[in-house]
């Protein structure tokens, strides 16, 4: 018996203002997966995310996630593309990652929930430190591990790598991947690169309004590229 898909959506069709952001999304994404979702700037990959998590309404088609509608299910870590966070405001790393938890629920559980979290992303040596003095890098990873500190099933996560150099990519890449094979996680993750999900995605999604393509990365030809981005010189530099 096959378990149930992690993420399901069936003809998804999203209208804002009297303009179609998306028409005819298909994607049905197996437990354990890593789906790439690329495109071009305004493709509607944000919103799709969102109609996942439960902030964008569908004006038409079917959005399961975890077998429950959009905003139902407490096992989906989210991290937007601009969290909310001000790095004037004085909390340190762990606080930041406690807000990540339910309101409510036991202390000492609590404690070792986010003792583990940042034990797992390498923040340990940053707990007692502001927040706001962390470097791009280590940012997004405190961001990241407020939204592991649940314990979800689903981790979505909108451009999580922009204002990241080079080698703090690398090591934030190679984290994700370790979580999802430790946790037995299913990951979404929005980028406007493509060669930062290729050479970990387990599938890609090419979204320009409509899906142009949904596969593996290795299978996506230079046309199917240029139907989305536009560009045929740009597939080279980012196929790898």
């Amino acid at each position: 018996m096959h378990a149930a898909p992690a993420v399901e959506i069936r003809g998804l069709r999203i209208r804002r203002g009297g303009i179609t952001i998306l028409k005819d999304v298909e994607i049905v994404l197996a437990p354990g997966s890593f789906l790439g979702v690329v495109g071009p700037n305004g493709g509607g990959k944000t919103t799709l995310v969102r109609a996942m998590v439960g902030l964008e309404k569908a004006d038409e088609g079917l959005v399961r996630v975890l077998g429950m509608p959009p905003g139902q299910s407490r096992e989906i870590g989210y991290l937007p593309q601009v969290p909310t966070f001000d790095p004037r405001f004085p909390a340190l790393v762990r606080d930041v990652v406690e807000m990540g938890l339910p309101k409510g629920s036991g202390g000492a559980h609590r404690k070792e929930q986010v003792a583990r979290v940042l034990a797992d992303l390498g923040l340990t040596p940053l707990a007692r430190k502001p927040a706001g003095i962390l470097s791009g890098g280590e940012r997004q990873r405190l961001f990241l591990a407020r939204a592991l500190v649940r314990e979800p099933r689903l981790l979505i996560l909108d451009e999580p790598t922009l204002g990241v150099d080079v080698q703090g990519l690398d090591t934030f890449l190679h984290l994700l991947e370790s979580l999802r094979i430790e946790r037995k996680l299913t990951i979404v993750m929005v980028s406007h690169d493509f060669s930062v999900v290729s050479t970990h995605a387990t599938e890609v999604v090419c979204l320009a309004q409509r899906i142009h393509f949904c596969g593996a990365p290795a299978d996506l030809n230079k046309e199917q590229f240029a139907e989305v981005f536009g560009v045929h010189n740009l597939f080279l530099e980012h196929h790898h």
